[in-house]
């Protein structure tokens, strides 16, 4: 080419993708986490109003991590899933697992918060964590419901296993204070009653 010849340089090779011709960007984070480096490049190019045939296709770690996000909400259902049917099998009951599962879902929220005030992001390793701490849950709402159940077969074989003031007739009085709707429960509610709190009591006491 001449020197004095103005010509456009073309690129020799495109690269595609499905067909199409894309665009890699590839940035460093610098410190911040991938989250928030998605979440700014996503708005920038939302502020550059593009047509609609283009269109952003997350790569790289960004990929992994949303991939990571997908399947653990995948795997959260079908723990869930296998563990009711595990603890089903266990108990032979279909409420007990019920009772020890609500408790699972509980610990989300307080898990997302440990990350946030921590200032921790979500990777493959917190997932992994919450998961633990799953497992952590449901022994514990295993061990409660457990004892709960020896506590009232206890209660139909001795019934002066129960304290006096959850009996039936038995004003029941705490704190100085008369607990009315006591009164009003049935024999039966009132030894669940006491071997709940019971049970709850002792497991804190040992945990």
């Amino acid at each position: 080419m001449s020197r004095g010849s103005k010509k456009r340089a073309v690129p020799r090779r495109s690269t595609a993708f499905a067909r199409q011709r894309k665009v890699t960007l590839i940035a460093n984070l610098a410190g911040s986490t991938t989250n928030v480096a998605v979440q700014a490049f996503n708005q920038a190019a939302a502020e550059l109003n593009m047509p609609a045939d283009y269109q952003l296709i997350a790569s790289g770690r960004a990929k992994t991590q949303a991939e990571s996000n997908a399947a653990f909400v995948v795997a959260l259902v079908l723990s869930l899933v296998f563990m009711y049917m595990i603890l089903a099998a266990q108990f032979e009951s279909f409420i007990h697992p019920v009772t020890i599962l609500l408790a699972v879902p509980l610990t989300i929220p307080f898990a997302l918060l440990s990350l946030i005030v921590l200032d921790q992001p979500l990777t493959i390793y917190s997932i992994l964590g919450v998961f633990l701490l799953f497992g952590i849950v449901k022994k514990n709402g295993i061990l409660q419901v457990d004892y709960t159940n020896v506590l009232r077969q206890r209660a139909v074989t001795d019934p002066d296993e129960v304290p006096a003031a959850f009996r039936a007739g038995a004003a029941h009085t705490g704190s100085g204070r008369r607990w009315r709707w006591m009164e009003s429960l049935p024999a039966e509610k009132r030894v669940r009653l006491w071997a709940i709190v019971e049970a709850n009591r002792v497991r804190l006491r040992r945990s």
